[in-house]
């Protein structure tokens, strides 16, 4: 049986996952996937999964918005982000952090899985419109669609973020969030999140890491 993680965009969905994701019977599913189409396979528990890839085109924005609406309903995705960024500044508790970066761990985390949902959601749902998902994403995080949008079209730093191995995303985030508060933007912590230019010419490799590995 798939089992779907929190916030992790659906890449196969039962019918009636299908049905509620998208506001539909499950009738009008099971009509919609065989007129049109949509590749399935059997799960090892009998059931029907869908392929969401393989949907027709007017079905990506409705699988998003009842996606993020589904799981906003469990947790908020603020309040999901808030947790993870708690636990893994308990995770560093062993090692030496730079105190200065420890305010900008939350924000840092919230944009990290925003652009994580955008990746997957405009790679799993073909058609899906980039400014659409991330309008939808604004309403979650209140980060805002210019940022998001400058980040996933590759435009915002130097190397385009979806070019960078996931595991390194969200320190170099954080240091995005920390460079945009302290040089007098509106600030990660007012929830807009803005596109602009550091005031600094600094280069990264300038600034002091947000961990240090202890000697």
């Amino acid at each position: 049986m798939y089992e779907r993680q929190l916030y992790e965009v659906p890449r196969f969905l039962t019918t009636e996952e299908v049905a509620e994701m998208a506001g539909m019977t499950v009738r009008a599913v099971k009509y919609n996937g065989t007129r049109k189409g949509w590749s399935y396979g059997m799960g090892r528990d009998g059931v029907r999964y869908w392929d969401v890839s393989s949907f027709s085109w007017d079905m990506p924005e409705r699988l998003f918005d009842g996606f993020l609406r589904h799981d906003a309903a469990i947790k908020p995705l603020r309040d999901a982000a808030q947790e993870e960024a708690l636990l893994f500044c308990d995770i560093l508790a062993p090692i030496r952090v730079n105190a200065e970066y420890m305010t900008y761990y939350g924000d840092g985390v919230l944009l990290c899985r925003a652009l994580e949902i955008i990746q997957d959601a405009v790679t799993f749902m073909p058609g899906l419109y980039l400014p659409y998902a991330c309008t939808g994403l604004y309403f979650h995080t209140g980060i805002a669609c210019e940022t998001l949008e400058a980040f996933a079209t590759g435009k915002e730093l130097a190397t385009p973020i979806f070019g960078i191995e996931r595991r390194f995303w969200l320190p170099i985030l954080t240091e995005w969030v920390r460079r945009l508060c302290l040089h007098g933007q509106n600030g990660a912590g007012q929830g807009a999140l803005r596109v602009k230019e550091p005031a600094s010419g600094k280069s990264l490799r300038h600034m002091k890491p947000a961990v240090a590995v202890a000697q």
